[in-house]
């Protein structure tokens, strides 16, 4: 009797964590608790949701004068990474130690 006792406390115990570790996949896309849940996605987890960005860094993947506003990578005002990018004669002075530079005289 004793053993049987024991054998079923150990598999409730075992059932028990199991439920609760379970947690994680409980989460369908585009919800999330982790920038894990989205990363197959190429995307962040931001206030529980999987967006294309949540900082500027976010965005370097996408290439250089890309930042994040509203969630999205959108092309940074007045950067460039060369002259064509820049309108009116204007040329594109670079930042030191970066890829990306702002259009001046």
């Amino acid at each position: 009797m004793k053993r049987i006792f024991g054998v079923l406390l150990v598999a409730i115990f075992a059932l028990s964590f199991t439920a609760c570790s379970g947690d994680d996949e409980e989460v369908k896309y585009p919800k999330c608790k982790t920038s894990a849940h989205c990363a197959s996605k190429g995307e962040v987890c931001v206030s529980g949701n999987c967006v294309e960005c949540g900082k500027d860094a976010d965005c370097a993947k996408t290439g250089a004068c890309m930042g994040c506003s509203g969630n999205q990578c959108v092309k940074k005002d007045n950067c460039c990474v060369d002259d064509s990018q820049c309108a009116g004669g204007l040329k594109c002075r670079a930042k030191p130690n970066s890829k990306e530079g702002t259009c001046q005289k």
